[in-house]
C-alpha cells in the first residue's frame, strides 16, 4: 500500500500536479473501533484484575452447582472470564514494562484518548501533508499522541525525504513554505 501511495505522489509530481512550493500539514482525530470502557491506566487495570479474580471464583462455584446451566454454557462463560483476566494481566504487564505509556486500551494497544471539540474519543491522531497547488496528500501517518505539534518535525522530515527523492540535488527544500495546523480537516 505504501508503494502505491509513493507511486501516486511520484506521478503527481512528474505530471506537474504537485510542485512542493507550499505544503500544509495538519492532523485530525479518528475514532478507533474500541470500547471506551476498556481504556485505563495501571491502577485501574490492577483493581479490575483483583475484582474479576475474586468474582470469578464465586461465579465458577455458582455455575457448577446450578442445575439450570448446561456444561457447554458453563465452559463458555468460564472461557469469557478467563479471556478478560488474561487481557487485564497483559495490560498490567505491558504498563509496568512501558513506563512511558500512561494508559492503554485492552484490545487496541495503539489507540489512546483523543481530545475533540465535543469531548474525548478513543482513537488515533492522523497527520497529513498536502501540496497546496494540487490538494494531493504527499505524506501521511497515524499516531497515538494527542498533540499535532509533537509530530510536526516528523512530518516535515517525511515531506523533505519525499521532495529529495523526486527533485534534483540542486533544488533546495528550504525555499518551500510549510504551513502547520492550518485547518485542513475542519
Amino acid at each position: 500500500m505504501q508503494n502505491l501511495f509513493s507511486q501516486t505522489v511520484f506521478l503527481g509530481y512528474e505530471n506537474g500536479f504537485i510542485n512542493f512550493e507550499t505544503i500544509s500539514i495538519d492532523g485530525t482525530k479518528i475514532k478507533a473501533n474500541a470500547n471506551p470502557g476498556d481504556i485505563g491506566d495501571l491502577e485501574k487495570f490492577e483493581t479490575r484484575l483483583k475484582q474479576i479474580e475474586k468474582v470469578s471464583k464465586k461465579k465458577f462455584k455458582e455455575w457448577e452447582q446450578s442445575a439450570d446451566l448446561e456444561y457447554s454454557k458453563i465452559q463458555k462463560k468460564r472461557k469469557e472470564l478467563e479471556r478478560k483476566t488474561d487481557k487485564l494481566k497483559e495490560a498490567v504487564d505491558f504498563l509496568k514494562k512501558h513506563e512511558d505509556r500512561r494508559r492503554i486500551h485492552l484490545y487496541e494497544r495503539n489507540c489512546d484518548l483523543q481530545k475533540r471539540r465535543k469531548g474525548f474519543i478513543v482513537g488515533y491522531n492522523a497527520q497529513a501533508a498536502v501540496d497546496c497547488k494540487s490538494k494531493m496528500i504527499i505524506s501521511q501517518c497515524v499516531e497515538t499522541g494527542q498533540s499535532d505539534t509533537q509530530f510536526a518535525e516528523k512530518m516535515i522530515q517525511k515531506v523533505e525525504s519525499c521532495y529529495s527523492s523526486l527533485k534534483s540535488k540542486d533544488d533546495d527544500f528550504k525555499k518551500n513554505s510549510i504551513c502547520l495546523g492550518c485547518g485542513l480537516f475542519e
